[in-house]
């Protein structure tokens, strides 16, 4: 594989020593797949997905109060207004 090549449709810039590297790195990765090519998988199920499980979405549903009792955490809020703790205006109105 011409490395440099490469590195110009890549568009970067490689010195001499990064190009020896990548050569070397490059010609071990196409070796590999090599390998995997010669790989027997004739009788290996299908995967549809890369974890072999079943649907783990979780539930749609609404959690249980996950902050504790509404009710006393709006009690206990120094300013309420309208059932809602109130607090600060944060946006203009223009």
């Amino acid at each position: 594989m011409d490395i440099k090549k490469l590195s110009q449709l890549a568009r970067i810039k490689l010195n001499k020593k990064e190009q020896e590297s990548f050569s070397k790195d490059l010609e071990s990765i196409l070796g590999y797949i090599g390998k995997l090519k010669e790989a027997k998988i004739e009788n290996a199920p299908e995967l549809t997905h890369i974890l072999a499980a079943e649907n783990v979405f979780r539930l749609d549903e609404a959690p249980a109060e996950p902050f504790g009792n509404a009710a006393e955490l709006l009690a206990a809020a120094p300013e309420k207004k309208k059932g809602f703790v109130k607090v600060k205006q944060v946006f203009n109105e223009d």
